[in-house]
């Protein structure tokens, strides 16, 4: 059985501190990553930004609930506490396509050797078999 309350917990514990950070201004001084296509804000963060995956070093998976003119509501969208929000170059529309890539790539076997797991990015596993 899925624990729906502690899912939602994590969302909001990763969430509302980020939503404070930028609310007070602490990002004001940070340089989103150009984005040419005009598929994410350009902003560094925003609240639109709903965190599904948070990697070890605190960079995120997000659902963008509010994209850039061109992008598409529910994308996938990795926040890196270096570079701030990316859209892979393959683009990932949603997160049944995340989930559906990752399970793909999980599925052949591309990544069963544990020196793949400790160098890989996500956007490395949800990426298509070739």
């Amino acid at each position: 059985m899925v624990d729906y309350y502690h899912l939602a917990v994590n969302v909001y514990r990763i969430w509302a501190p980020l939503n404070r950070l930028a609310a007070e201004g602490r990002f004001a001084n940070r340089e989103a990553y150009p984005d040419d296509r005009g598929l994410i804000r350009a902003e560094w963060w925003h609240p639109g930004y709903l965190p599904f995956v948070e990697e070890s070093c605190g960079n995120l998976i997000c659902v963008d609930l509010d994209p850039g003119p061109q992008g598409i509501i529910g994308q996938i969208v990795w926040w890196e506490t270096a570079e701030g929000p990316l859209v892979d170059n393959d683009g990932i529309p949603s997160l049944v396509d995340f989930l559906r890539a990752y399970w793909d790539n999980l599925a052949s076997g591309a990544n069963d050797a544990p020196e793949v797991w400790d160098n890989a990015s996500a956007q490395d596993l949800t990426r298509r078999p070739q």
